[in-house]
């Protein structure tokens, strides 16, 4: 630990010591498994990588005989903690680096997974929704359609994603309030007549709303056929007025 012993005390020093008979130093402290009574004289230096200011460890060279250090030594030695400093970071680093690319490489393979689960996920949704609906581009375009959307139009899949939306309707300006609404962020709802393959014609409401995908903006609607609904309405008025009338018998 720093602070503790020479070597603890050089680690947090940074500063290298020479004894020529260490056991009567008073920094020195025995280390449990490590027999150093054959020794006298020892030099300690910091492993210190001074461009950033990281402490890597200590050296420490043991010698059995008293001994002096000459300049020459001393150079080495200093250079050579300066090497192994460095070395012992870049391996570190290498290995936090390696560390790293092995969380970066798993953490796309999850998203990955993630990702493609949700798109099944939502896939799976949209083709077995009881809704028509089209995800269509910003001018209308379309770029996905479901199967109901294609028994209700009499289009096949492949042939309403290279279609425009409005295409698709007898009065092209019925659903274009649905490009101007989504284009400023609101949700819209408009009616207009569906012109199917067939040339048959089946009335419609049509929700929309605008979403992101991948950073472009898109619409997607839902197109519900109100060709029951308006028969029902229409019969509705039908027998009002047949009540209507014979009301109006009984008080004559």
């Amino acid at each position: 630990p720093l602070g503790d012993g020479i070597e603890g005390w050089v680690g947090r020093r940074l500063d290298p010591v020479m004894l020529r008979d260490f056991h009567a130093d008073s920094r020195f402290r025995e280390v449990p498994g490590l027999v150093l009574t054959e020794y006298k004289s020892l030099y300690c230096l910091p492993l210190y990588v001074y461009s950033n200011q990281s402490l890597t460890g200590v050296m420490e060279l043991l010698y059995t005989k008293e001994k002096g250090f000459s300049d020459e030594e001393i150079n080495f030695f200093t250079t050579l903690t300066g090497i192994l400093s460095t070395t012992i970071q870049n391996e570190e680093l290498q290995d936090e680096l390696r560390k790293m690319n092995v969380e970066l490489e798993q953490w796309v393979t999850e998203k990955s997974e993630e990702l493609r689960t949700s798109e099944e996920r939502d896939r799976t949704l949209v083709e077995n929704a009881a809704e028509s609906i089209l995800v269509f581009a910003e001018n209308g375009d379309i770029v996905l359609a479901n199967d109901q959307a294609a028994r209700l139009t009499g289009i096949p899949k492949f042939k309403l994603i290279h279609m425009n939306m409005l295409d698709l309707f007898v009065d092209p300006s019925q659903p274009k309030g649905i490009l101007t609404d989504a284009g400023q962020g609101r949700e819209s709802i408009r009616q207009g007549e569906l012109k199917r393959a067939d040339g048959t014609v089946v009335p419609v409401d049509v929700l929309a709303v605008g979403l992101t995908l991948m950073g472009k903006r898109f619409v997607q609607s839902v197109l519900h056929d109100t060709s029951a609904r308006l028969r029902l309405e229409k019969l509705l008025e039908e027998k009002e007025q047949q009540v209507a009338t014979l009301k109006a018998q009984l008080n004559t």
